[in-house]
């Protein structure tokens, strides 16, 4: 699913002005703090959205989130499900 971040609240979170100082940032954060927070900014947008992959600028990706920027500005965020690669099919 993807959430289009209108007022770049993730700029905010990291203290950062543009998507160029994003890895950066995200460097110097612990990995769980930082899904948190994505966690957090996804529950507050609520709303999905369609993104035109060929008109993305630059992209990040995260363990289950993809980040994009394109060309007008607008960052992207994606959250990929991941389903539990442990479970097993009964046997009954």
């Amino acid at each position: 699913m993807i959430y289009l971040d209108n007022n770049k609240e993730l700029f905010t979170l990291l203290n950062i002005t543009s998507f160029n100082n994003i890895q950066g940032a995200i460097n110097n954060i612990a990995p769980s703090l930082l899904e948190y927070h994505l966690d957090q900014l996804i529950d507050n947008i609520q709303d999905t959205t369609t993104l035109n992959k060929h008109n993305v600028q630059d992209t990040i990706n995260l363990d289950k989130y993809t980040l994009y920027i394109d060309y007008s500005d607008n960052l992207y965020i994606e959250i990929q499900i991941i389903e539990d690669e442990y479970s097993t099919a009964s046997l009954w």
